[in-house]
């Protein structure tokens, strides 16, 4: 299943994160950051996502029409 990056979750107000997304060569990641579980009609990952609120990250990675696990990570803001 796709690893979501960094580890650390919680970041401080004003501060934004670059998360980043890894999966087995050759797969192609997707991922949502609204709740949803991702799924092959999901946005593609292309490039690092920067976030500055609260949100769950969710991934998935598909090879070969096989998907993996959904990974799953919610990074807080402190207020």
């Amino acid at each position: 299943k796709p690893v979501i990056a960094p580890d650390s979750q919680e970041f401080n107000l004003g501060e934004s994160v670059n998360v980043t997304i890894s999966a087995a060569e050759g797969a192609t990641i997707y991922y949502t950051v609204d709740g949803t579980d991702p799924t092959a009609e999901s946005t593609e990952y292309t490039s690092t996502i920067n976030i500055s609120s609260t949100i769950t990250v969710k991934a998935i990675a598909i090879l070969d029409d096989t998907s993996s696990e959904i990974a799953s990570k919610t990074f807080t803001k402190s207020e």
